[in-house]
């Protein structure tokens, strides 16, 4: 009794990443308790056929208890699904991440949210607003729908704009002004950030600021999250085509 007292109280404070090692440890000193007590069973007689018998009872409850726990362990994909309500998506881990490409008009399923890129355009003056010298600004009119079952927290850099660098000096995307951090130019502008609730929609404006000349750039999301342990994983990415010239 006292033992599996001990062993309850063991489980419940050690770190569950380590009940495998734990599971292979115990069973190789089961099989040595196991072989050790055959050896004296022969010398102690039908009392210690007995105790025996107790041992066995013992040694494979402790077996069953490391047992189940190290099958137990859960998958990224379990922690997901279970995050998601338990529906199925198309998660990917860290070293194998699946990338989706998409038009103008498209609905975009990600792990948390859609999206649809509804509209866009780029100009250099956008009701008197200017970008800086050499820039223009991208205007992008976005919808998008919390299907995830549950309230989420969005940021102005959920999406991102992609674009082929024009020279060295060009930071793309990790730049400074991929994202017109400044006051808003549209009533419609999405706030910096914000809640979804579960199953809501919205519909908003976001806004960039490229490289002048630009015409091909793409609206990019991707899946982030972590998990129960806190660990960070990136999934999948998605990839929305803008033709600048074609407004």
């Amino acid at each position: 009794m006292i033992l599996c007292v001990f062993f309850c109280i063991f489980l419940r404070v050690f770190d569950k990443e380590n009940l495998r090692f734990l599971l292979y440890f115990s069973c190789e000193i089961i099989v040595i308790l196991y072989t050790d007590a055959r050896i004296c069973i022969d010398s102690i007689g039908e009392t210690g056929e007995n105790e025996m018998k107790k041992l066995s009872v013992l040694l494979l409850a402790l077996a069953v208890t490391f047992g189940s726990a190290g099958c137990t362990r859960k998958t990224l994909s379990d922690i997901v699904n279970e995050n998601n309500g338990g529906t199925e998506n198309n998660t990917t881990t860290d070293s194998d991440n699946g990338y989706h490409e998409y038009e103008v008009g498209d609905s975009v399923e990600t792990m948390f949210f859609n999206f649809t890129v509804e509209d866009f355009l780029s100009s250099t003056d956008i009701s008197g607003n200017k970008p800086d010298a050499g820039k223009q600004f991208v205007a992008v009119k976005l919808k998008v729908e919390n299907t995830f079952g549950q309230d989420i927290q969005m940021f102005s850099t959920d999406f991102l704009l992609e674009w082929d660098k024009t020279s060295a000096d060009d930071k793309g995307v990790d730049g400074p002004h991929s994202y017109y951090d400044k006051d808003a130019i549209f009533n419609e502008e999405f706030e910096k950030e914000y809640t979804l609730t579960s199953g809501e929609s919205k519909e908003g404006v976001l806004v960039f600021e490229i490289p002048e000349g630009v015409t091909d750039v793409s609206l990019t999301a991707q899946d982030i999250y972590n998990d129960k342990q806190g660990n960070q994983h990136k999934g999948d990415v998605y990839i929305v085509h803008i033709d600048l010239s074609a407004q």
